[in-house]
């Protein structure tokens, strides 16, 4: 069990639950696919420049580590990486 932490301390989450992924392929995927919405938002919202940063900056920011917190007591939540696909 895996989760994706941000090098400022934060955890990949959505809606405020953090998302577990099973394996590494799961999160390069996830990654992969975060990195594609994100430029694609960036340029239809005109920021050009941050979207050709973007994935250099996804990539170094991203750390792929096992889960470091009891997933059955975080006040948070969590959610399954294959969960947000339904």
């Amino acid at each position: 069990m895996y989760v994706i932490k941000q090098r400022d301390g934060t955890y990949f989450h959505k809606d405020g639950k953090i998302i577990l992924f099973e394996n590494q392929r799961q999160i390069n995927e996830f990654l992969n696919y975060f990195t594609q919405y994100s430029v694609n938002r960036l340029i239809r919202e005109g920021r050009q420049q941050e979207a050709m940063s973007a994935p250099m900056k996804i990539m170094s920011d991203s750390i792929a580590m096992p889960v470091d917190f009891d997933i059955n007591t975080v006040p948070c939540g969590v959610v399954w990486a294959g969960d947000l696909k339904k």
